[in-house]
Protein backbone atom coordinates (compact mmCIF):
# COMPACT_ATOMS: atom_id res chain seq x y z
CA UNK A 1 0.00 0.00 0.00
CA UNK A 2 1.34 3.58 -0.90
CA UNK A 3 2.49 5.32 1.93
CA UNK A 4 1.11 8.41 1.18
CA UNK A 5 -2.12 7.36 1.02
CA UNK A 6 -4.40 8.47 3.71
CA UNK A 7 -7.12 5.96 5.13
CA UNK A 8 -10.56 7.86 5.60
CA UNK A 9 -12.86 6.94 9.06
CA UNK A 10 -16.01 6.40 9.22
CA UNK A 11 -17.19 10.25 9.86
CA UNK A 12 -14.67 11.26 7.51
CA UNK A 13 -16.23 9.00 5.21
CA UNK A 14 -19.98 9.80 5.52
CA UNK A 15 -18.82 13.72 5.30
CA UNK A 16 -17.71 12.59 1.59
CA UNK A 17 -20.81 11.03 0.65
CA UNK A 18 -22.64 13.68 1.14
CA UNK A 19 -21.09 15.72 -1.80
CA UNK A 20 -20.93 12.15 -3.94
CA UNK A 21 -23.41 11.56 -6.58
CA UNK A 22 -22.63 7.70 -6.66
CA UNK A 23 -23.38 5.92 -3.73
CA UNK A 24 -20.23 4.62 -1.76
CA UNK A 25 -19.37 2.12 0.56
CA UNK A 26 -15.82 2.45 2.89
CA UNK A 27 -14.21 -1.21 2.93
CA UNK A 28 -10.75 -0.72 4.89
CA UNK A 29 -10.45 2.71 5.08
CA UNK A 30 -10.64 2.89 1.52
CA UNK A 31 -13.56 4.05 -0.35
CA UNK A 32 -15.56 1.70 -2.54
CA UNK A 33 -17.82 2.63 -5.65
CA UNK A 34 -21.23 0.58 -5.85
CA UNK A 35 -22.22 -0.80 -9.15
CA UNK A 36 -25.89 -0.96 -10.48
CA UNK A 37 -27.86 -3.68 -10.11
CA UNK A 38 -29.69 -6.16 -12.37
CA UNK A 39 -33.60 -5.84 -12.89
CA UNK A 40 -33.80 -9.44 -10.96
CA UNK A 41 -31.71 -8.28 -8.02
CA UNK A 42 -34.04 -5.10 -7.59
CA UNK A 43 -36.65 -7.17 -7.40
CA UNK A 44 -35.50 -9.00 -5.10
CA UNK A 45 -34.78 -6.68 -3.16
CA UNK A 46 -38.53 -4.90 -3.43
CA UNK A 47 -40.18 -8.27 -2.50
CA UNK A 48 -37.88 -8.66 0.24
CA UNK A 49 -38.41 -4.94 1.83
CA UNK A 50 -42.38 -5.19 1.01
CA UNK A 51 -42.70 -8.74 2.69
CA UNK A 52 -40.32 -6.70 5.99
CA UNK A 53 -42.55 -3.84 5.78
CA UNK A 54 -45.74 -6.07 5.84
CA UNK A 55 -44.39 -8.26 8.85
CA UNK A 56 -43.25 -5.95 10.94
CA UNK A 57 -45.99 -3.12 11.09
CA UNK A 58 -46.94 -2.16 14.69
CA UNK A 59 -43.29 -3.56 15.89
CA UNK A 60 -40.31 -1.40 16.90
CA UNK A 61 -38.29 -2.73 13.98
CA UNK A 62 -38.34 -1.36 10.01
CA UNK A 63 -36.78 -2.17 7.47
CA UNK A 64 -34.42 0.01 4.89
CA UNK A 65 -33.01 0.21 2.13
CA UNK A 66 -29.06 0.77 0.48
CA UNK A 67 -29.66 4.10 0.93
CA UNK A 68 -29.70 3.41 4.59
CA UNK A 69 -25.44 3.15 5.46
CA UNK A 70 -24.64 0.55 8.34
CA UNK A 71 -20.99 0.82 10.23
CA UNK A 72 -19.91 -2.58 10.58
CA UNK A 73 -17.27 -4.44 12.63
CA UNK A 74 -13.35 -2.76 11.68
CA UNK A 75 -15.01 0.67 10.63
CA UNK A 76 -16.70 -0.37 7.94
CA UNK A 77 -19.68 0.90 6.20
CA UNK A 78 -21.62 -0.90 3.94
CA UNK A 79 -24.74 -0.31 2.16
CA UNK A 80 -26.50 -3.79 2.53
CA UNK A 81 -29.67 -4.59 0.05
CA UNK A 82 -32.38 -4.17 2.71
CA UNK A 83 -31.33 -3.88 6.45
CA UNK A 84 -33.63 -4.32 9.61
CA UNK A 85 -32.99 -1.54 12.36
CA UNK A 86 -35.16 -2.25 15.82
CA UNK A 87 -33.32 0.53 17.88
CA UNK A 88 -35.76 2.27 19.45
CA UNK A 89 -35.46 5.50 18.71
CA UNK A 90 -33.73 7.31 15.24
CA UNK A 91 -30.65 7.06 15.65
CA UNK A 92 -27.14 8.23 13.21
CA UNK A 93 -24.10 5.45 12.70
CA UNK A 94 -22.32 5.62 16.27
CA UNK A 95 -18.49 5.90 16.06
CA UNK A 96 -17.34 3.22 17.64
CA UNK A 97 -19.66 0.32 17.97
CA UNK A 98 -22.51 -1.24 15.35
CA UNK A 99 -26.29 -0.09 15.84
CA UNK A 100 -27.69 0.08 19.11
CA UNK A 101 -30.15 -2.56 19.23
CA UNK A 102 -30.24 -5.62 16.77
CA UNK A 103 -29.67 -4.93 13.58
CA UNK A 104 -29.54 -7.45 10.57
CA UNK A 105 -28.68 -6.69 7.11
CA UNK A 106 -29.05 -9.31 3.72
CA UNK A 107 -27.67 -8.86 1.12
CA UNK A 108 -30.42 -9.89 -2.36
CA UNK A 109 -28.14 -12.33 -5.00
CA UNK A 110 -29.10 -14.05 -7.40
CA UNK A 111 -27.20 -15.71 -10.40
CA UNK A 112 -26.83 -12.76 -12.64
CA UNK A 113 -25.03 -10.77 -9.16
CA UNK A 114 -22.32 -7.92 -10.69
CA UNK A 115 -19.29 -7.64 -9.07
CA UNK A 116 -18.75 -4.50 -6.97
CA UNK A 117 -16.10 -2.10 -8.53
CA UNK A 118 -13.33 -3.93 -7.99
CA UNK A 119 -14.18 -6.92 -9.84
CA UNK A 120 -14.87 -8.57 -6.45
CA UNK A 121 -18.30 -10.32 -5.68
CA UNK A 122 -19.90 -9.59 -2.52
CA UNK A 123 -18.02 -10.07 0.44
CA UNK A 124 -19.75 -10.62 3.67
CA UNK A 125 -19.22 -8.44 7.13
CA UNK A 126 -21.82 -8.35 9.17
CA UNK A 127 -22.10 -7.82 13.24
CA UNK A 128 -22.82 -11.25 15.35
Amino acid sequence: MNAALKLMTPDAFLDWCQSQEDRWELVDGMPRMMTGATRRHDRIVVNLIADLHSKLRGKPCQPNTADVAALMLHGNVRRPDVTVDCASAPRQIPEQHGADGLFRSAVALDPHHRPDAQGRGVQADADP
